[in-house]
């Protein structure tokens, strides 16, 4: 435990301060707390001890927070209104130990170190069952596709899962209905681990015909997480929020099946932002399934037929680790259809600049332009679909660009 357990804690579970806002906290104030006191103030026994409750009391940081322009009004105050409170976070912790929910944070030894280097890493993460998986040795991989899925993506889902599982893999995916859950139960059925990533609150089971499923991951001594606590509500755009942790815990993603505007198609935009490899399953081009995976292999991913196309690539003296063999994943970030990659900025009149894709910035600029407004008028004004507006309304609302005013209507954080 770090003696910012508990502010982190609070921050997610109270406030609900985004990963991106608590990136730049971070970095300009927690890493930072103890120079700032030490420049400040003189080097007396009584003094020294007013520093270290004044740390303990996140006073300084919640002080030098409610002043900076650079961080959103609406989590200023937030945090004005919700001002950190020992009793408070006692009692969640309290209700956390009778609900049997661990956590750990970023600072921790224990976090993943895959997912700590990616853009947006979640400050905190919750968990059941066994979080020595996420810095395990073993290769890890995400396994995602279609809920609807076929017989053929439920068979070659079995396939590559139990002949990964067998050669030490453990495999990753996000307890969804489909290859998700296929993904978890035939890792189970090989005796090996597995992780499972929720898009809902630690404790909440979605769906619900996936209450066995998720009891027996923890029986089989796997694990699962979620960045979101205990009662916390659900929204749409959770479950592709998510996905970048799907993708940033592993070293590569496979997807078995999906539609051409398939959700798992998020996780292969996040795992190519991650700089992590991507496979996919190719299958009939009569087959609507197939579309999204024939599509990713056409512009860059590897395609896979047999374990051995993936397991080698996790072989150091395979003929993988020379460059010309390597997939082609700049051509892909380039082309794909759901890349995020290619930038525009948003100058704040505060002086915060954020780095945002173009499709998020026409959203952003709709919604400042009209003011609130629902999903389906986003999607007509804009000509995306419905699932395309959740995965962006989901990332600007992570940026604290976007405000939500009441359910699936939303408006510029001004």
């Amino acid at each position: 435990m770090t003696k910012y357990n508990n502010f982190y804690l609070w921050a997610n579970t109270v406030v609900n301060i985004s990963p991106i806002t608590m990136k730049y906290i971070r970095e300009k104030y927690i890493k930072n707390s103890y120079d700032y006191l030490d420049n400040g103030l003189k080097d007396s026994d009584k003094i020294l001890n007013s520093k270290k409750n004044y740390i303990k009391n996140y006073s300084y940081i919640l002080d030098m927070i409610e002043k900076d322009e650079k961080i959103s009004q609406n989590i200023r105050n937030r945090i004005k209104e919700n001002r950190y409170n020992k009793t408070q976070i006692e009692n969640i912790l309290f209700e956390m130990k009778k609900r049997h929910i661990g956590f750990i944070t970023i600072d921790d030894e224990k976090y993943p170190y895959r997912l700590a280097n990616i853009y947006d890493p979640p400050y905190i993460l919750f968990y059941y069952g066994e979080i020595s998986l996420l810095n395990s040795n073993r290769p890890v991989i995400a396994v995602v596709g279609a809920r609807n899925s076929t017989d053929y993506g439920k068979n070659v889902t079995k396939y590559f899962v139990k002949g990964l599982s067998s050669k030490g893999f453990i495999i990753v995916s996000g307890l969804a209905r489909g290859i998700d859950s296929y993904s978890h139960k035939y890792c189970i059925d090989c005796n090996s681990n597995t992780i499972a990533v929720m898009g809902t609150a630690i404790d909440n089971i979605y769906p619900k015909s996936n209450t066995r499923l998720f009891k027996e991951i923890l029986d089989s001594n796997g694990l699962i997480i979620s960045e979101y606590n205990y009662d916390t509500k659900t929204y749409p755009q959770n479950f592709a929020i998510r996905n970048r942790i799907i993708s940033g815990i592993s070293d590569g993603v496979l997807v078995t099946e999906g539609k051409l505007k398939s959700g798992a198609l998020i996780t292969v935009d996040s795992a190519l932002q991650q700089g992590k490899n991507v496979y996919s399953v190719p299958g009939s081009i009569f087959s609507s399934m197939s579309e999204g995976c024939n599509y990713i292999i056409s512009e860059g991913a590897k395609p896979v037929q047999k374990i051995e196309d993936i397991s080698a690539d996790f072989d150091k003296k395979s003929e993988y680790y020379e460059e010309e063999n390597h997939t082609d994943i700049n051509k892909f970030s380039k082309n794909s259809r759901n890349n995020t990659s290619s930038c525009v900025n948003i100058n704040f009149d505060n002086g915060f600049d954020i780095d945002i894709s173009n499709e998020e910035a026409l959203i952003y600029n709709t919604l400042s332009v009209r003011g609130v407004m629902d999903i389906e008028e986003i999607s007509r004004i804009t000509k995306f679909e419905i699932k395309e507006v959740n995965y962006i309304i989901g990332k600007l609302l992570l940026s604290d660009l976007i405000i939500e005013q009441g359910f699936n209507r939303y408006a510029p954080n001004k």
